[in-house]
């Protein structure tokens, strides 16, 4: 279930909210134990608010601010350190991602070029969720980048096709820190992560 709001609070500026409760998912049974809560994985509880502006007639300037709370889904918010010794892998409490809550900005910008061409950029951050103590069960999820970087443009062929490319690039974050056994063997783990997408869409109307 999602819930939405959408309103005009002039003639250039449109506002809208939503709010995604936590979503209960079937649990994974191949990884029953592995993930805390044998193999549970749902998805977590989400809400933003955001703003689009017309710049002028040909440009929409859109402002988005989404809090993703990761702290009510034990297999991604356990800390790294409820390992075998103190807990069982795949128990309630067992070892999870250590994941904390994020709060995720986004700008994007179109603009209309001509009657058949838009162009698109955005720019989307997010402080990344793990903390240098849990750096050992993250191996299996580097989640680190926090900056991605879109481009994108939408040409109309006629008036029921078009063709659209979009690019994506996120900078490289490196990640280190020491293991969280609680053993006091000084061992160091390290988390590194860059993304580049490129997409190419063809679309027609029926």
């Amino acid at each position: 279930m999602k819930l939405g709001w959408n309103g005009v609070l002039s003639d250039t500026v449109t506002a809208g909210a939503f709010y995604q409760p936590k979503t209960d998912m079937e649990k994974f049974s191949a990884y029953a134990n592995l993930f805390a809560q044998a193999g549970g994985f749902d998805i977590p509880e989400t809400y933003g608010v955001g703003l689009a502006i017309k710049a002028n007639p040909n440009t929409t300037v859109a402002l988005d601010v989404t809090q993703i709370n990761y702290s009510g889904i034990k297999s991604l918010a356990n800390p790294n350190s409820n390992t075998p010794a103190n807990t069982t892998l795949g128990a309630e409490d067992g070892k999870g991602f250590g994941w904390k809550d994020m709060t995720v900005y986004k700008l994007g910008v179109a603009h209309q070029m001509d009657a058949n061409t838009t162009i698109r950029a955005g720019w989307n951050y997010g402080k990344q969720p793990i903390s240098k103590g849990e750096l050992d069960f993250n191996l299996l999820a580097p989640a680190v980048v926090e900056h991605h970087f879109t481009a994108g443009l939408t040409r109309a062929l006629d008036k029921n096709s078009e063709f659209s490319v979009h690019a994506m690039y996120a900078p490289n974050v490196e990640l280190t820190g020491s293991s969280a056994d609680g053993a006091g063997t000084g061992s160091v783990s390290k988390l590194e992560m860059s993304q580049y997408e490129i997409g190419v869409q063809y679309s027609k109307k029926f």
